[in-house]
């Protein structure tokens, strides 16, 4: 009986260790990309998710200097919204900005992260 419990702990052990050591798996996208929808950049708009869309690159609509047009976003979160869980999307991208609180957000989408127009 002792034999057999010595073996089972060490199956068990051997499982939870590769469990922990084991790559975290990433999201389905590396870099995800939304496009804005509005022209006034204030804080209460730009966390509104019905204010961007989850787009693909190339973008269309964009005019050249039109800010933000496309920002671009490596590794966000899913933040379980409603009708979205376990699915990354823009409404995780709308409160990963109100995170980010009024002047950071705005720096954010207005920043390094801005996308060129790419019609």
């Amino acid at each position: 009986m002792k034999k057999y419990f010595l073996s089972m702990s060490a199956v068990v052990i051997a499982v939870v260790l590769v469990a922990f050591t084991q790559q975290p798996q990433k999201a389905g996208f590396d870099e995800l990309y939304f496009q804005y929808s509005e022209d006034d950049i204030s804080n209460s708009n730009l966390i509104n998710p019905s204010n961007w869309d989850l787009i693909s690159l190339p973008a269309t609509g964009c005019d050249e200097g039109e800010i933000p047009c496309v920002v671009k976003i490596e590794g966000l979160t899913d933040y379980g919204s409603g009708y979205s869980n376990g699915v990354v999307d823009e409404v995780d991208f709308a409160h990963y900005l109100d995170l980010q609180g009024e002047t950071n957000a705005q720096a954010y989408v207005t920043g390094e992260n801005m996308e060129a127009s790419k019609d």
